[in-house]
């Protein structure tokens, strides 16, 4: 077996076997394989992708790009409103817990399934449980998020929005734990369900409201609970350790992150939780 360089001339260039072309290089740079060829080992090209970053926080459709490659969409579900610091006693303490982050889901799609123009629904954020006189009033849940492709594939996935926290009080100066909202999850239910071919490639990610923390008897320290993150925007916060005889509120989440609780320390009037952030999409291009 003879292998050779054959000489190269100005328009082309060639390596032998056995004096026959196996791969001939042109003036342009292209690369002919006149057989088939087995590569072993590690194969260098000189072609790369570039990466762009989308994120849909309003509207209703997606353009997919001419040089689309493929896409990584990631689907993030309403984040739940916050629990509240009740109101009507000015002898007590009062927490509530974080609202939960929406659900995310994560599918990659090439150019072809995506088709020209993908359509979405972003769920809204649960609103902030108000200052009722009342224990365990709940964070609104976060709305649904849907993504829609357009081309070989035109299944809608659907992200779920968080649950909202809860606000507790207590007569002793030491609040009991105000629980702060659940991840939200998948649609389970419906023809979308996660055991469909719908949803088999689909990786779901969930976060968790953070619980209203303890109130300390000794100095009455109260805190609501921070909001569940979002893989694009934190929670919000919890209220923090308010002077005597006042509340804060929570914070309002933003990208599909859970809603802050709020606190208050031996304050009549209470507060509300923060509202929960709306959903979004967010898309990794992949572009030649």
């Amino acid at each position: 077996m003879a292998i050779s360089i054959k000489s190269p001339t100005a328009t082309t260039g060639s390596i032998q076997l056995n004096a026959s072309d196996v791969l001939t290089i042109d003036s342009s740079g292209n690369l002919t394989v006149p057989n088939n060829l087995t590569v072993t080992g590690t194969l260098q090209t000189s072609s790369s992708l570039s990466l762009n970053f989308v994120t849909k926080s309003s509207g209703t459709s997606y353009s997919v790009p001419s040089n689309l490659v493929w896409a990584d969409v990631y689907v993030i579900g309403g984040g739940g409103g916050g629990g509240h610091a009740r109101a009507g006693d000015n002898a007590a303490e009062s927490a509530g817990g974080g609202g939960g982050a929406g659900c995310h889901l994560l599918k990659s799609y090439t150019k072809a399934q995506l088709g020209t123009t993908c359509s979405y629904s972003l769920g809204a954020g649960g609103t902030g449980a108000a200052a009722a006189s009342a224990d365990n009033t709940l964070g609104g849940r976060g709305g649904t998020t849907t993504f829609t492709p357009a081309g070989t594939d035109t299944t809608t996935i659907s992200a779920y929005g968080g649950y909202g926290g809860t606000g507790r009080n207590q007569n002793t100066g030491v609040p009991a734990d105000a629980a702060g909202g659940l991840g939200g999850d998948i649609d389970i239910t419906s023809t979308n369900s996660y055991d469909s071919s719908a949803q088999l490639n689909v990786i779901r990610i969930t976060t968790f409201g953070m619980n209203g923390v303890k109130g300390s008897g000794a100095t009455e320290v109260v805190n609501g609970g921070d909001g569940g993150n979002a893989m694009l925007a934190a929670g919000g916060s919890g209220g923090k350790d308010p002077a005597s005889n006042a509340s804060v509120a929570g914070s309002d989440g933003s990208l599909g992150s859970g809603g802050g609780g709020a606190c208050s320390e031996d304050d009549s009037t209470g507060a509300a939780g923060g509202n929960g952030g709306d959903g979004a999409i967010y898309i990794v291009e992949y572009l030649s």
